[in-house]
């Protein structure tokens, strides 16, 4: 159990003690099967699936947030360096 899980959390980049999403989401996942199926290896085949699946969505998510901080810190340099140009202009016109 939890193979596939370990595996993608490997392939994601994640630490060793990082699955990638909560352990309360995968009890709740875990509850919801044991009720829905008698077979503890559908079970598992299952909460396998979906714990996959939630990990992938979880790290897409961490993907597209560390890359829009990177485009705003872009930004806040791109924004900063043209702040200095005009301030550095200024001053070259006092000097005049």
């Amino acid at each position: 159990m939890y193979d596939k899980c370990i595996k993608n959390a490997f392939r994601l980049g994640l630490s060793v003690r990082k699955i990638g999403i909560p352990w309360f989401q995968i009890i709740d996942i875990e509850e919801t099967l044991k009720k829905k199926y008698s077979d503890n290896d559908k079970i598992e085949k299952y909460l396998d699936e979906r714990i996959v699946k939630l990990q992938n969505a979880y790290h897409k998510i961490e993907q597209e947030i560390i890359k829009e901080e990177r485009l705003k810190e872009e930004e806040r340099l791109k924004e900063d360096e043209r702040l200095k140009e005009e301030e550095d202009l200024k001053k070259m016109k006092k000097q005049k």
